[in-house]
């Protein structure tokens, strides 16, 4: 299976590089503004950013001390600056995501799969419901 995966810095796009010494990773594999709470991710792959049908979102609602905050979520999809690639129809981006602090800062990241998204000169890679890969 290929599926594209797009690392989402909440804080803004980073290189992956070398962690600095004495660098903490996060308290919590899923506070992405680093504010020591717990935040709630949420992937909504059908949905359809700036009216491209299925192109996909992910919300991410921030914690604090009395729960997730009742503030609206922050949305990130492929037309959200420092995200590569564009929103498509079809493209399903929000559809598997996961985090983790990947660079060791102390922000835990975000990393989204975009499942059809189109992997270079129009060729997009498929996953039929067998398992096998497909291109077309």
């Amino acid at each position: 299976m290929t599926l594209a995966l797009v690392p989402v810095l909440i804080a803004g796009l980073t290189p992956l590089l070398a962690s600095p010494a004495g660098a903490v990773g996060a308290k919590y594999a899923d506070d992405f503004n680093g504010d020591g709470y717990r935040d709630l991710a949420i992937g909504t792959p059908y949905g359809a950013p700036n009216g491209v049908d299925r192109a996909g979102f992910v919300s991410v609602v921030y914690g604090s001390a009395a729960g997730l905050g009742p503030s609206e979520p922050a949305v990130i999809s492929q037309n959200s600056a420092g995200i590569p690639g564009a929103a498509e129809a079809d493209d399903n981006f929000g559809r598997a995501f996961t985090s983790a602090d990947l660079d060791a800062d102390g922000y835990a990241d975000l990393v989204v799969g975009t499942p059809n998204e189109d992997v270079g000169f129009g060729t997009r890679v498929r996953r039929p419901s067998c398992g096998a890969a497909e291109q077309g």
